[in-house]
């Protein structure tokens, strides 16, 4: 399952997602970004775990080919976790894909979203 969140606004989008969401799920979400980038120029994500989420296999490779075509214009994301490995995660994800990546726990949420929301970091 994968929800946008209600303090979702502008160029600054919120997910929270839970075990495996669906393709219609997982298109509905890039439609939602790509739209944010065609009307913005850039998008600050946020992606909230309480658990691992993960597609359909079917939809990972439509993820990569938006991630490789839209790198440029995602201009943050941050992760909140518990999940021990979404800092290593993300550190890898940035670095591969020059995305400004940074990861918070859950009670760091409010910072995830101040660094979202802050015009210079």
């Amino acid at each position: 399952m994968i929800k946008k969140l209600d303090w979702s606004h502008d160029a600054i989008l919120a997910y929270e997602a839970s075990g495996q969401f669906s393709a219609q799920e997982n298109s509905q979400v890039l439609t939602e970004v790509k739209e944010t980038i065609e009307k913005h120029g850039k998008v600050r994500l946020l992606v909230k775990l309480p658990e691992i989420a993960y597609p359909e296999a079917t939809s990972i490779k439509d993820r990569l080919n938006f991630a490789k075509e839209y790198k440029n214009s995602i201009e943050r994301y941050a992760l909140v976790s518990n999940i021990t490995a979404m800092e290593w995660i993300s550190t890898i994800a940035g670095m591969f894909t020059g995305i400004e990546f940074r990861s918070y726990s859950m009670d760091d949420e409010i910072k995830a979203r101040a660094w979202l929301e802050a015009k210079h970091v």
